[in-house]
């Protein structure tokens, strides 16, 4: 086991020097850490082959602030892999610490220099001019934003219910796996009805395990959907001042805000009630799931035989009885499958229209002077030119022209083509917010 986790660590921090010579940002690696890290009790720490995720965490940023330290070339290649990409925000963090670490280096600082003048504002010189809401229009979307919060009281509900419906699965489950792994096989029992018995309960386990996985997906979407319109009333309801070089350019800010605020008052109530209702049949399913984790437990537990004379051999009769048992649980989470991947579906789809209306009341509330920073990056993510992204844009908001161009891309349409719009919609969002102070 040792060895296991040794291994383990070094593989992280290989991961971690190949990131920063690919011109990648290692930061990555302990942001990925981080989301599948979690708490471990001391009976899971002695026999887990992986190092535990709080110290996997912590001695992987240590091990990246050591190669950002020792390693200039690769510093300054990521530099300016990050600039060409136009994750300028980024690229000028990584220049400053170059500039830091290596105080000698005459290139640090000018590359500083060209990053600030590539991020600065062309217009900065006009004056401001303020670009909110009218003033009725505002009341209405306060408005919305008080009835989102209190349906988004009732989806936050639902996902308590969900998630206290999944801890009790997966309690269920270390006891079947514990079972399971427990058995002691007779080396002379070779009965064929036995062994696909055995094989059925354990794939009906493992497909319980995958459908777990999949409800915890509705879960985390639905957490995101919440807060996500709640951030959208945030942005919209703030008042912004810019400098537009021309009256053309303030009147299109201020259609933009217009229209995000439009498609907030249409969709952001029903869009948290959708999610709510996909939670809640999520968790119907959750209980479905424990209930046929029982019972293949009951019969793993029918497999030890009972007696001291017994010891050390397989209850064979027993277990066959409960063919009709594994049968249900199989039927029950077969059922449990079809009815949550409609859930599933469901709140993809909205999930995917909240980063659209993200996208667009970030992209409407940030001025003029990263509009062309922000085609850039979507371009960049969708690997398009930005040309392709600012003609989409003419008569679509950028929530939409992104959608619309990955619809194009994302082939044929089904679950797995939505959760991949789904994963290229929240990075593009994320490449922008990255870029606002």
């Amino acid at each position: 086991m040792r060895s296991s986790r040794r291994h383990e660590a070094q593989a992280d921090y290989i991961g971690a020097r190949l990131c920063l010579r690919a011109a990648y940002d290692p930061n990555g690696l302990i942001d990925f850490l981080q989301s599948i890290s979690s708490h471990q009790s001391g009976v899971e720490r002695v026999f887990a082959t992986h190092p535990p995720g709080r110290e996997r965490v912590e001695a992987t940023r240590l091990r990246v602030r050591e190669l950002e330290s020792t390693d200039y070339e690769s510093l300054i290649r990521l530099t300016r892999s990050l600039q060409q990409r136009h994750h300028l925000a980024r690229a000028a963090r990584f220049a400053a610490l170059a500039a830091e670490r290596f105080p000698r280096e005459t290139e640090p600082p000018a590359l500083l220099k060209q990053i600030e003048q590539q991020r600065c504002n062309p217009v900065a010189t006009q004056p401001l001019q303020p670009v909110r809401l009218a003033v009725d229009v505002q009341a209405k979307v306060q408005a919305e934003a008080t009835g989102v919060r209190a349906d988004a009281v009732k989806l936050y509900a639902a996902e308590r219910k969900l998630r206290a419906g999944l801890a009790d699965f997966y309690e269920d489950r270390q006891i079947a796996n514990a079972l399971q792994a427990a058995q002691i096989f007779s080396p002379e029992l070779t009965d064929d009805g036995y062994m696909v018995t055995l094989a059925r309960a354990y794939m009906v386990l493992a497909r319980a395990k995958r459908e777990a996985m999949r409800q915890g997906e509705v879960m985390v979407r639905a957490t995101s959907v919440r807060q996500g319109w709640d951030r959208i009333a945030a942005d919209l309801t703030c008042d912004k001042e810019f400098s537009c070089a021309t009256a053309k350019e303030a009147e299109l800010q201020q259609a933009e805000l217009q229209c995000a605020s439009a498609i907030f008052l249409a969709e952001a109530r029903p869009a948290v009630q959708s999610a709510t209702a996909a939670v809640e049949a999520s968790a119907r399913q959750c209980r479905e799931l424990t209930v046929a984790t029982r019972m293949l437990s009951a019969a793993f537990l029918a497999l030890v035989a009972s007696g001291e004379d017994q010891l050390g051999h397989i209850n064979f009769a027993a277990f066959m009885l409960l063919q009709t048992d594994i049968a249900v649980a199989e039927s029950r989470i077969r059922r449990s499958e079809k009815a949550s991947e409609k859930a599933l579906q469901a709140i993809l789809e909205q999930h995917i229209r909240a980063m659209q209306v993200a996208m667009t009341s970030l992209h409407a509330t940030s001025g003029p002077s990263l509009r062309e920073l922000d085609l850039q990056l979507v371009g960049q993510r969708l690997c398009v030119d930005a040309a392709e992204v600012r003609a989409a844009a003419e008569n679509a908001t950028l929530g939409e022209a992104t959608a619309k161009l990955l619809n194009k891309q994302v082939q044929p349409p089904g679950l797995q083509a939505l959760q991949t719009k789904d994963c290229l919609l929240r990075i593009a969002y994320l490449d922008l917010a990255a870029e606002r102070p």
